[in-house]
């Protein structure tokens, strides 16, 4: 039976735990003392370490996002039977849009706020480019009487405000506020461009780019206001009409205009009606968009018009002698089209759009075909 003063010692030694590990106090040439031996036979089990959930924070929420690109042009492939080449001849703009903090904290500065109140904001930049020409573009020296050769290269952002999803019965409304700033001539890269396009398609060689616009810093600024009225909703198919007005004021334009689209489809979505190279879409619903994952398909007719007071691309230069010929003060425009959306949020549209003369001494009114691709998602 061992001795009452060894049993103490062998129980103060356990009890201080893991301190007397192998190798410690009390070993001998790396050989367990008996003490040691009872110290690791009594030491308490490490602790448990937490739960990897409990260290984990919650993921941040998916911030939602669009990207559209966007395309006009006169001829193929945009418009598969006109084989035109003046005028308005080519567009293309790329546009991110998202619903950052900044657009909802200033939206109680702006004007009539209250008529918003419990809505939505959104935000978007871009870039894009634009090209005019005359008629006939393989004259050296163009035609006086027809619009002079010229580039548009430019950049900007806008801010959005909306309502909010309406019941049934009540008007939706959105406002939308954009800054263009670019330059046209020279600067503006778009006679290379054409001339590297046209090697492609094997089109007339424009040869009258000496003539175009000298280079000129541009600016506009653009205010749009949108409504929304449902007309019916009855078996999964819907229709809504979407009256708009605005005015735009720069160095490049200034100008009123006002229009009406009515679409009718299935699963109509959330905005106000497909975007186009001038008219980014809206970026305001994105939140509530990505939460849904359905199949939309509808067709759309917009017609409307502007007073024009000043067009840049069809007059001259602010400054110095260029080419120009006198704008019509009225232009109106019909546009016919239709979007799908699927593949998980991915919308196409295509459309026509058909303008009255825009100058005088014109030859022919115009037309444009224009599609557009948009992918919505959230990182």
């Amino acid at each position: 039976m061992p001795k009452p003063w060894i049993s103490l010692v062998a129980l103060a030694v356990a009890s201080a735990g893991p301190a007397l590990a192998f190798g410690s106090v009390g070993d001998v040439d790396g050989v367990p003392s008996p003490m040691t031996l009872v110290a690791d036979q009594t030491s308490p089990p490490a602790p448990v370490p937490a739960p990897a959930a409990a260290l984990d924070r919650a993921a941040p929420e998916a911030k939602p996002w669009s990207l559209t690109l966007f395309l006009e042009n006169d001829s193929n492939p945009m418009q598969p039977f006109e084989h035109n080449d003046r005028h308005y001849t080519h567009g293309m703009r790329l546009s991110f849009a998202h619903q950052p903090q900044w657009a909802e904290d200033i939206a109680p500065y702006v004007p009539f706020n209250e008529a918003y109140s419990g809505g939505r904001t959104g935000a978007g930049y871009f870039i894009g480019h634009s090209m005019y020409t005359p008629d006939d573009i393989t004259l050296v020296t163009p035609d006086p009487k027809d619009r002079p050769f010229a580039g548009w290269l430019y950049g900007g952002a806008f801010w959005q405000r909306d309502t909010g999803p309406v019941q049934p019965g009540d008007v939706g409304m959105m406002d939308h506020l954009e800054i263009n700033l670019g330059v046209v001539g020279p600067a503006s890269q778009a006679e290379g461009l054409q001339k590297w396009w046209h090697v492609f398609d094997d089109a007339r060689t424009p040869r009258g780019w000496d003539h175009q616009l000298n280079d000129e810093f541009g600016f506009d600024l653009i205010y749009q206001h949108f409504w929304r009225v449902a007309l019916f909703d009855a078996d999964g198919l819907q229709g809504q009409v979407v009256p708009r007005a605005g005015f735009t004021l720069g160095n490049i334009h200034r100008q009123a205009n006002a229009d009406a689209m009515i679409r009718i489809g299935c699963n109509l979505p959330d905005d106000y009606g497909p975007g186009r190279l001038d008219q980014p879409g809206a970026a305001t619903g994105l939140a509530e968009r990505a939460r849904v994952n359905h199949f939309s398909v509808y067709g759309y007719a917009r017609a409307g018009g502007r007073a024009v007071q000043h067009n840049l691309f069809l007059e001259c230069n602010t400054f110095g002698d260029s080419a120009g010929v006198n704008e019509r003060p009225l232009v109106g425009e019909l546009q016919m089209g239709v979007a799908l959306e699927f593949w998980q949020h991915v919308e196409f549209t295509y459309s026509v759009t058909y303008l009255t003369k825009e100058f005088y001494h014109q030859a022919a009114a115009d037309s444009y075909g224009a599609a557009t691709l948009a992918i919505f998602f959230g990182f």
